[in-house]
Parts: C-alpha cells; structure tokens; sequence
C-alpha cells in the first residue's frame, strides 16, 4: 500500500520482495500488476510486460483463474505464455 500512496521503482521493489519473502502469493500478483502499470507511465514497456506476465503466473498459482483470464484478455503477448 505505500507504494501505491508513493509510487517509485524502489517502493514497488521493496513491496514485492517483502511479500515474496513473506510468501504472500496474491498479494505479490498484485503489486507485480500495479507495479507494470507504474512502468508504463514511465515508458518502460519492456519491465512492465515482464510484471505482467510473473503477475499471471502469481495469479493461476493462487488459483485466481478469473483474473489471470482478465489479464491474458487484456494482454495479447500473455496468450503466447499459455502455452
């Protein structure tokens, strides 16, 4: 949530390392997301799409099939990974 209120590369770094070291699986797909959504304002295309796609991968893992369906409707490039 701070990095949302604050919005840097660091602060996003920080929220999704402590919750993978926490070992908070959806919570870490949510911060991956909105951190590729940051990276886009900033230009960086590239790092968001890689957000993106750890972010689906998260979200199956926590079996939230519906928003990982959500996402690969909204992203073409996530079709590819399904396979």
């Amino acid at each position: 949530m701070l990095a949302m209120k604050s919005p840097s590369s660091d602060a996003f770094k920080k929220a999704i390392d402590a919750c993978m070291e926490a070992k908070f699986v959806h919570l870490e797909a949510m911060a991956r997301e909105q951190y590729a959504i940051y990276l886009n304002t900033q230009n960086d295309a590239e790092l968001a799409n890689d957000q993106i796609a750890s972010a689906y991968w998260l979200f199956q893992d926590w079996g939230a099939y519906g928003k990982a369906l959500t996402l690969s409707q909204k992203y073409d490039f996530l079709t590819v990974s399904e396979e």
